[in-house]
């Protein structure tokens, strides 16, 4: 009976031997999981501290370019600021040179016409002149030639044409030319 309860006991001992293995694998395959889990874990974190570097790299290299961005902003606003100003200052002479253009071609205009007119008054006054200077002479030819038309009956029947001679003498054809023209100038 001794025996039949060692050999009992070794039985039971043996089937608790092979839980115990049976369990020590099972906890030495948690073991192993866990271990693969911790090692992507830690491969993960890697991954990510390296992810978080780098961010942190380019975040810093960002705030740099933003603030390198901003001074050049605020250069080219400065610029523009200055470029407007020139401009608007550019714009307002041309306005002024332009007016001024303007105003010295309408004087310009203004004072050839004023030229013409003068000369063309000039011109009207001289031919009235003239013309009144006609007038006068006219008259006091008509009345010279009323006189000489008299006359010049009378000489014209005292010269005689010969045969041979088919116009009288020049000096009287002069006179009587000069006489006719009189008489178409009083007409106008």
């Amino acid at each position: 009976m001794v025996e039949k309860n060692l050999m009992t006991r070794f039985q039971n001992s043996e089937t608790e031997r092979a839980k115990l293995v049976e369990m020590e694998r099972g906890h030495t395959e948690r073991v192993h999981e866990m271990m693969s889990r911790i090692s992507l874990l830690e491969a993960q974190l890697s991954t990510e501290r390296q992810e978080k570097l780098r961010l942190n790299t380019e975040l810093q290299e960002s705030r740099v370019k933003i603030e390198t961005l901003q001074t050049k902003l605020l250069e080219q606003t400065s610029k523009l600021d200055s470029m407007k100003s020139i401009h608007d200052h550019a714009l307002e002479e041309a306005k002024e040179n332009y007016q001024r253009m303007l105003r010295q071609h309408l004087q310009d205009e203004k004072d050839q016409w004023e030229a013409k007119l003068k000369l063309e008054e000039k011109h009207r006054m001289s031919r009235e002149s003239e013309n009144q200077r006609l007038r006068l002479d006219i008259t006091r030819r008509q009345e010279s030639s009323s006189s000489v038309v008299g006359q010049s009956n009378d000489f014209s029947s005292s010269i005689s044409v010969s045969p041979n001679q088919k116009h009288p003498a020049p000096e009287v054809s002069e006179e009587i030319s000069i006489i006719r023209i009189l008489q178409l100038l009083v007409f106008f």
